[in-house]
């Protein structure tokens, strides 16, 4: 590998890296900073702040944001452009928000399996936030602002500028490694399927809004299942139509990707062959 290729290589990586490590930093000081806050004379402005717009949510994806925003600024590159916050298609908008519903019925038939139920306390208890609070304040702070912001920060600025000096397949798992980072095993390997499903509907819709429309879906269809008490429903069907249900859940999602995959691949061959048209490689 030449000197130059080294050099693109860790630069990417820096960046990659330091696009995560500034909102890790950025979450730890503003939580020490909310716990010394709520020991002070100001703890019942913060708790309020904290209670009526989520305070500490803001604090952990506006500062970030605006960090990365300067670092853009600086590299004299488009953060917007460079993260595809650009329009998807209908039909991907449609397969991506058919992929989100399929992965909720997984998991709301998959915690239900008696099997399994006593080993996933910690995917429960994740799940379980989704019946706190109001409806609006759920939707707006945890889907749409964090939902936005994660897609950002994973697909839109760590996948794309690692896939700048890595190969593609490489970039995928690696982009998905730091959900994999859990307290519980079962939660683990739940967020690290999450990243690579997410992952694969952003390259394939070409666009952010494609992940979004995935983790957004699958959220939504959660919390109304839930809230509409359909888990306590599900909580009393055999384990077989549960595992039914689980398999053909994933049959689904796999299927509607492979085929966004396929459609994927076909276009980008055929943009390729007319940019060969376009620019005819002169003879000798």
């Amino acid at each position: 590998m030449k000197k130059a290729q080294i050099t693109t290589l860790l630069k990417g990586i820096f960046f990659a890296l330091s696009y995560l490590l500034i909102y890790t930093l950025n979450s730890k000081f503003i939580s020490i900073f909310m716990n010394y806050a709520s020991e002070t004379k100001f703890k019942g402005v913060v708790e309020s702040l904290n209670n009526t717009v989520s305070l500490e949510m803001i604090l952990n994806v506006a500062i970030p944001v605006l960090v990365y925003v300067l670092i853009f600024r600086i590299r004299k590159i488009n953060l917007l452009t460079f993260c595809k916050f650009k329009t998807i298609s209908i039909k991907n908008l449609m397969l991506c928000i058919s992929i989100g519903i399929s992965i909720s019925i997984f998991i709301l038939c998959f915690m239900h399996i008696k099997y399994f139920a006593h080993n996933l306390q910690a995917v429960i208890s994740f799940f379980d936030r989704f019946n706190n609070g109001s409806v609006f304040y759920f939707i707006f702070y945890n889907i749409i602002v964090f939902t936005i912001f994660e897609e950002m920060l994973f697909r839109g600025l760590i996948f794309n500028e690692l896939r700048k000096v890595l190969p593609l397949v490489p970039v995928i798992i690696i982009q998905a490694l730091p959900a994999a980072f859990q307290s519980d095993m079962v939660l683990s390997v739940f967020g690290y399927a999450s990243m690579l499903i997410y992952c694969l509907a952003y390259i394939c819709s070409d666009s952010i809004w494609g992940s979004v429309a995935v983790l957004y879906t699958s959220h939504i269809f959660v919390m109304l299942s839930r809230r509409a008490g359909i888990d306590k429903w599900l909580s009393n069907l055999d384990n077989s139509i549960l595992i039914t249900g689980t398999g053909i859940s994933i049959l689904i999602t796999v299927s509607l990707l492979f085929y966004m995959w396929k459609s994927y691949s076909h276009s980008s061959q055929t943009s390729e062959i007319s940019r060969n048209k376009c620019n005819p490689v002169p003879l000798e």
